[in-house]
């Protein structure tokens, strides 16, 4: 399989540390020491962190202290309105000039849902936003990949299917979160298949029963059958832990106990 940076999601962090009513802000050094003892190279921050020059340079402090490197960044973006859209863009490229110094390879984005069905005009605004999105990536040497939850799913995948049809193969590639493709009700290996070569990284997390796995392991999904479509397709970006808690996730050990798990069934299924 081809080399590719293993890396790990900060979402589930996010998650623990606010049922403690606190934000991760404040703890990422002892995210970061977790991620290191649990053996990943790689971490997707939000991209938030990097805001400012400043901000930028702690983080980047932070991880070479640790000898660890962002593989990419996460972010949302009001996508889909025609006066907005244009800004949120600057916005996020403004930030994202800061990215590549930290070792990134690309960008996660996942356009803001609205509560509702988006319009076609609104689609139509989103993917003309996303490509503008793409060049101007482009131009600092990362990658845009366009990421999906659960909104983007509905009507056999209409609004993601739509970012992806509907904008440049060139300018904007696709972080595909297998396990929200499988829970939106689409077919996840069928997705991973007709865009495997807009892959640019991936979103990985299991369940057992449809409730969310302590840890990333065999579950509802075939991870076995999903790297055969990624050995197919030569895939070679990122594949990121993203480990997640609902109600009925169980909790037997510290998180960082969870990722070390999760790691070593990295090794096990996709040889990383």
């Amino acid at each position: 399989m081809p080399d590719r940076l293993v890396s790990a999601n900060v979402y589930v962090w996010m998650q623990t540390y606010a049922r403690s009513h606190e934000d991760i802000g404040g703890h990422w050094p002892d995210v970061l020491d977790d991620l290191r003892a649990a053996g990943y190279p790689g971490v997707e921050p939000f991209l938030s962190v990097i805001a400012t020059d400043e901000a930028a340079a702690d983080f980047d402090r932070m991880l070479e202290e640790r000898e660890l490197r962002a593989s990419s960044f996460y972010t949302g973006g009001q996508l889909h309105d025609a006066s907005t859209a244009p800004e949120t863009v600057a916005g996020i490229l403004a930030a994202a000039r800061r990215a590549p110094a930290l070792g990134a390879r690309g960008l996660t984005v996942n356009p803001d849902p609205i509560g509702r069905r988006k319009t076609d005009a609104e689609l139509a605004t989103q993917a003309e936003a996303l490509n503008r999105l793409g060049e101007g990536l482009r131009a600092l040497g990362l990658g845009l990949w366009v990421h999906n939850h659960t909104p983007e799913m509905a009507e056999q995948g209409r609004e993601l299917r739509h970012n992806l049809e509907a904008t440049d193969p060139a300018l904007v590639g696709f972080c595909a979160d297998v396990h929200w493709l499988w829970r939106g009700g689409g077919d996840p290996y069928a997705y991973l298949e007709q865009y495997a070569d807009r892959l640019g990284a991936l979103h990985l997390r299991n369940s057992r029963d449809g409730v969310w796995s302590e840890t990333l392991g065999d579950g509802d999904l075939d991870y076995r059958r999903v790297r055969r479509i990624l050995d197919e397709a030569r895939f070679s970006g990122p594949l990121m832990v993203e480990l997640a808690l609902e109600e009925g996730t169980p909790h037997t050990q510290p998180l960082v106990e969870s990722m070390r798990q999760s790691r070593a069934y990295l090794r096990e299924v996709f040889g990383v």
